[in-house]
């Protein structure tokens, strides 16, 4: 009897155990939406377009909609995933937050996710609502040639649970539904075979034809003057434009002096001469 009331006792307790660690949503019962019109619980391509491009300070933001279509209010947790870039100092500079109407999340940088961080939780969304989730991107500093040529994809987790559960801000929660963020490598990325195997290629030096090879310019060992360096061989063409109309501006001062004394000149001349006429 006492072995029939401990096997008893544990399987409730192991059943209460599992009714409280899972979702309380089921993944159809988190819709998401570009436009806040067609929902659905898979999102349609994704947030961002490839962020290679991307230089330090620039910045993008984007908004989709989370609906309830559930049977009872939850509570709304977005999560940072899913992140793949090679590159440390890159992932370490690409930040991601996430915010609502009513409540803003940190920023977190795709290094922090490790495997999930999470971006914004506490809002309460009854049975029907919609609410609109803008998710910032932001590139920061990078120094030198750090995170040169580096790039990344991540997505975001959307979940909806009965209890605002405290978890930790790396785990990655009831994930019902996963909007991208950046979108999927459709092509084999170079070096790569279609499998996932490392090809390694051998590509032969190209010599460059004799037509552009440059000769070597001799070193002159000349003190800099007027902030011209001879080893540069830039020589400042510019300056010769500032020279030409220096000597235009010159030029036309000259003939003006000259012009005026040579008139005066001429009265002076004029006027000598009645007086001459008038002595004899």
């Amino acid at each position: 009897m006492k072995r029939t009331t401990v096997a008893l006792t544990a399987l409730l307790a192991a059943a209460m155990t599992i009714g409280v660690a899972a979702p309380a949503h089921a993944a159809d019962e988190v819709l998401v939406s570009p436009d806040g019109v067609s929902f659905s619980n898979s999102y349609p391509g994704s947030l961002f377009g490839s962020i290679a491009m991307l230089v330090p300070g620039d910045s993008d933001q984007k908004t989709f909609y989370v609906r309830n279509g559930g049977s009872e209010p939850g509570h709304l947790r977005i999560t940072l995933k899913d992140v793949v870039a090679a590159d440390a100092d890159f992932a370490d500079a690409l930040t991601v937050s996430a915010s609502t109407v009513d409540r803003a999340g940190p920023a977190a940088t795709t290094l922090s996710a490790d495997p999930c961080w999470v971006l914004l939780q506490g809002v309460t969304l009854g049975v029907g609502q919609t609410v609109a989730v803008t998710t910032e991107l932001k590139l920061g500093d990078l120094h030198g040639l750090a995170g040169q040529g580096a790039t990344a994809s991540f997505a975001i987790g959307v979940a909806l649970s009965s209890a605002a559960d405290a978890l930790p801000p790396t785990h990655c929660g009831y994930s019902d539904t996963t909007v991208p963020g950046t979108p999927a490598a459709s092509t084999p990325q170079p070096g790569a075979s279609a499998d996932g195997a490392e090809v390694v290629t051998e590509v032969p030096p190209i010599d460059p034809p004799e037509s552009s090879v440059q000769p070597d310019l001799p070193v002159l060992n000349i003190p800099d003057l007027l902030g011209i360096d001879p080893n540069t061989w830039r020589l400042f063409e510019e300056y010769f434009v500032l020279l030409l109309i220096g000597g235009f501006i010159a030029g036309t001062v000259w003939f003006a002096l000259v012009a005026r004394r040579r008139r005066k000149n001429d009265d002076d001349t004029m006027t000598e001469e009645p007086a001459e006429g008038a002595a004899g």
